[in-house]
């Protein structure tokens, strides 16, 4: 029982972000592949042809309509997440993260269900499969789970070091990744490997779902004492119901456009558009390289999946042992973090849109050992930023931006690659590098404006229990608000 307890103590909402991240990795591979064999059924009605790659290079035809359709996907689940995000994350602060945990992953099982009924059924209409993302964006989907694990973590009384559970997250994040890109891209291959894969998606969901209601602690709200009390004597149904109160976007907004001290309002909103300037390229790529790498230059669905395998394990080098050595060894802030995950994303972004030979794509791994650095040190920056009780509303922000990055890379960039193969496939690479170069000067400001006034931070302690912006807000004045 003590072995137990010591390891729920130090394993919080780590497992449910791998499984999380294994199932998102499914879905990343195997939702393109399920679109285009919907449409080439719908077409053809021989399932030999549509995975044939030779005969798919006669027919660009589908793989404009499966990039059209993946865009209405991302559209679909967008404007659900928009209301969903806000309202839990103001819910959160008030009443804890227990249901903000739990949606995610209980909408992510439906979703793989419906998704299951799709490909048994394939004569059913490609557009029916809309329903998935739907569910998904209701649910709160991968905004709602990085705005409650990464919450979690800056609240557990267990955590010593914040900023390295942050990268272990994200080192999670890249770990689930590897493994579902390693086991899906065969299982394709395989007869009904579309149906297989959907199952391991929607049972992935639920097993974290039930680690969540069984076993991770519950954390009670950072409120104040009647608040407190409020919290104790509340039933749950009508905790329930208080999470579609629509004044909890309210508690949302103020949280995030009060004035604080030193340009902290206008850093958290340059540090957040600079990292998820970089992130939505990144989204908009991961998009149409399934495309690019398996229809364009001819990676077998096995050989894709391998590649995406070596740069998750690269990503989840960078997020562990880099971070170990700049947040303890080697101390470095937030936003230098950021830099060298803008730089690294840069270098990445060129190779890909010049890259003429197999070698090219596999040097690639090297970099992605830094791509993820400017998630961690925006996260950290934020959760720094804002009081404590305001955590989660500063990490919802992040994830809500998130969002609207992802959609808004994924609608660019499917919108744009299409026109682009007839001269050149590597357009929405080039563009993605050239973004992530311009982004940079963002951090440079936003580490200068703190440098000059005293308040960089760097991430070697955990700052939960004792806020540096709660003692800031203490002084009878504020001034220099922005």
């Amino acid at each position: 029982m003590g072995w137990t307890s010591k390891f729920n103590e130090t394993v919080t909402v780590e497992p449910a972000v791998f499984l999380f991240f294994l199932s998102i990795s499914i879905v990343a591979v195997a939702w393109p592949q399920t679109l285009y064999t919907k449409y080439c059924w719908q077409e053809y009605e021989n399932l030999t042809e549509c995975s044939d790659s030779a005969w798919e290079e006669r027919h660009p035809g589908l793989q404009g309509k499966t990039s059209t359709l993946a865009m209405y996907s991302q559209l679909t689940g967008f404007f659900p997440v928009l209301i969903c995000v806000p309202m839990m994350s103001a819910y959160s602060d008030k009443y804890g993260l227990r249901a903000a945990m739990l949606f995610p992953f209980v909408g992510g099982a439906l979703s793989g269900s419906v998704v299951t009924l799709q490909v048994v059924y394939l004569d059913w209409r490609p557009e029916l499969i809309l329903i998935s993302p739907f569910i998904t964006g209701c649910s709160g989907y991968l905004a709602l789970v990085l705005m409650a694990c990464m919450t979690y973590v800056t609240r557990d009384p267990f955590v010593k070091n914040t900023a390295m559970r942050i990268a272990v997250l994200e080192a999670l994040c890249s770990f689930g990744y590897t493994v579902g890109g390693v086991i899906v891209g065969p299982i394709l291959d395989w007869n009904h490997g579309l149906t297989i894969v959907w199952l391991i998606n929607a049972s992935a969901f639920l097993l974290a779902a039930l680690d969540i209601i069984f076993r991770v602690r519950h954390l009670p709200p950072p409120t104040n004492t009647a608040d407190q009390q409020e919290y104790q004597e509340r039933r749950e149904c009508s905790r329930i119901r208080a999470c579609c109160n629509i004044y909890l976007l309210k508690d949302y907004v103020v949280t995030v456009m009060r004035p604080r001290l030193n340009y902290k309002r206008l850093h958290i909103h340059l540090a957040t558009i600079g990292a998820l300037t970089i992130y939505c390229a990144t989204a908009g790529d991961t998009s149409i390289q399934f495309l690019f790498l398996t229809k364009e230059h001819g990676l077998s669905n096995t050989v894709y999946s391998i590649w995406m395998g070596a740069l998750g394990a690269s990503s989840i080098l960078g997020n562990t042992v880099f971070s170990y050595i700049f947040t303890t060894l080697y101390p470095i802030s937030d936003m230098t973090f950021c830099t060298l995950g803008g730089i690294s994303s840069a270098i990445m972004f060129g190779m890909m849109a010049y890259a003429q030979i197999p070698a090219v794509f596999w040097s690639l791994v090297v970099f992605k050992a830094f791509s993820g650095l400017n998630m961690i040190g925006v996260r950290l920056y934020v959760s720094r930023a804002v009081d404590r009780n305001e955590q989660a509303a500063g990490m919802g922000y992040v994830a809500t931006m998130q969002t609207i990055s992802s959609l808004a890379g994924t609608l660019i960039f499917n919108y744009i690659y299409p026109l682009t193969l007839s001269f050149w496939p590597g357009v929405c690479f080039s563009i993605a590098g050239f973004v992530a170069v311009v982004t940079v000067p963002f951090f440079t400001v936003v580490k200068w404006n703190d440098m000059r006034h005293g308040d960089e931070w760097l991430p070697i302690k955990n700052d939960a229990d004792e806020n540096a912006n709660e003692r800031i807000t203490s002084r009878s004045t504020i001034s220099g608000s922005q």
